[in-house]
């Protein structure tokens, strides 16, 4: 009986135990959640100063704790990229002398693929010339993803050195997407013009050729328009496409005999890339080879000429009355639509 008694009261003492602990650990959680609240509040309250004053980063330096600098690490980028200019500068010495260039830099050699991911974006962010070389390392990642997010990083840090692995990845046709390389030197601007020049004047592949003649449209060089021109009897039909939308793009009056000369190409996409290039350079002297493209045997060859003519003004829009009374059937079918669309006031794309 005393033995089944003293049981139950352990049992009892053990219960308000368990009971007392647990009320310990939840109300020590909620000290430190909310201690670590106020921390990271106040973190944030320091990382919005940085713009009133880029050398204030004492209290920043004092998030020692892993989860602490995660925090700090991620505001910062945040903030960042809405920063341009000096700003921007000022927000990269903030990086570097926070550590966390070099921390990222070091992420590159990550195990995980999704943390070398995350690095090179980071690092491109973070705008240190310092990532420059780790960055063409992991331009070479085996990762595809890693290798893309590197190479936009260095577009973004916009050096002589970065420029060249994005062009040697340009002419890489086994890594990476074409299209996406294209965009990232297309948002590098005027500055990479000449190295531009300098490739497509160098006889590379017919492949790297037709995407150095698109950036020189994409970047509307006009210095470039003497060496499409003379790439506009190129063996490759990609490479006479490329120069038909380029001339076009970049709208120089030199172009016109080019581009009329295009009109008469084998190919017929060629034919069409010029029919629509030459009512973008307003040239009232393309009218007579616009007209005679309406009887082209290729519809969409006949479908840009009649666009291009609407969009030469009253001159063109003579040429596509004339055809829709007296050209041929093809013609009259092509030319019927245009000019409906056109009397419609509805814009004429084409």
């Amino acid at each position: 009986m005393f033995a089944a008694i003293a049981a139950i009261a352990l049992l009892q003492a053990i219960v308000v135990l368990a009971v007392f602990s647990l009320l310990i650990e939840r109300l020590a959680r909620n000290f430190y959640a909310k201690r670590s609240e106020a921390r990271l509040k106040d973190y944030e309250r320091h990382i919005l100063g940085l713009l009133v004053d880029p050398t204030d980063i004492g209290r920043l330096q004092q998030a020692v704790d892993a989860g602490d600098r995660t925090f700090v690490r991620e505001k910062l980028l945040q903030q960042s990229e809405q920063l341009k200019g000096i700003d921007k500068e000022h927000m990269t010495d903030v990086f570097l002398r926070l550590g966390f260039v070099e921390q990222e830099i070091g992420a590159l050699k990550s195990r995980g693929w999704w943390r070398r991911l995350e690095a090179a974006v980071n690092l491109g962010n973070m705008a240190s010339q310092d990532a420059v070389r780790p960055l063409i390392d992991a331009a070479k990642d085996v990762n595809e993803d890693v290798r893309l997010a590197a190479v936009t990083s260095l577009g973004r840090l916009g050096t002589a050195e970065g420029l060249g692995v994005l062009l040697d990845a340009l002419e890489d046709g086994d890594q990476w997407t074409p299209a996406k390389i294209l965009e990232i030197l297309v948002s590098m601007g005027p500055k990479i013009e000449s190295e531009i020049l300098r490739r497509l004047a160098g006889g590379q592949s017919p492949m790297s050729r037709k995407l150095y003649v698109e950036l020189c449209g994409h970047l509307r060089i006009l210095a470039g328009v003497e060496l499409l021109q003379a790439l506009a009897d190129d063996t490759d039909l990609r490479v006479r496409t490329a120069v038909a939308q380029a001339l076009g793009i970049i709208g120089h009056d030199s172009a016109v005999g080019t581009l009329n000369g295009l009109l008469a190409d084998k190919e017929c996409l060629v034919r069409a890339e010029a029919a629509r290039a030459l009512g973008g350079l307003g040239s009232v002297e393309t009218v007579e080879y616009l007209q005679q493209a309406l009887d082209d045997p290729d519809w969409q060859v006949r479908r840009n000429a009649a666009v291009s003519l609407c969009r030469l003004g009253p001159a063109g829009k003579d040429r596509l009355q004339a055809a829709f009374e007296s050209g041929t059937a093809q013609a009259q079918r092509t030319v019927a639509h245009v000019i409906e669309l056109d009397r419609l006031g509805i814009p004429v794309i084409g």
